[in-house]
């Protein structure tokens, strides 16, 4: 299915993409299951993808916080917004101190 806006963009083109939300009969608990299912990027929450990486990089170590390897030193930039500016920042500081 191929469904328009009146400017002539593309909006969907499957049946997920259109779903019977141009039903007026959709229950609202529906109509939200299906926007989130729009959602690109999702956010998976847990150390799992962290810990990946330190086994990845050999950095073992550094997965137990009750004592961490405190000869590296790291830091964890993260977040939906600003990581570049926070690097950025971060980048600066550390410069600056040698």
């Amino acid at each position: 299915m191929d469904s328009r806006k009146a400017s002539g963009l593309v909006v969907g083109t499957s049946q997920r993409d259109v779903p019977t939300i141009l039903n007026p009969e959709i229950s609202y608990k529906e109509a939200l299951a299906w926007l989130y299912s729009l959602q690109r990027f999702g956010i998976k929450l847990g150390l799992e993808n962290i810990q990946r990486l330190l086994d990845e990089l050999g950095l073992q170590s550094l997965r137990s916080t009750r004592a961490p390897n405190t000869s590296i030193k790291v830091i964890h930039v993260a977040g939906t917004n600003g990581k570049g500016s926070v690097c950025a920042m971060i980048d600066s500081i550390c410069r600056a101190q040698g």
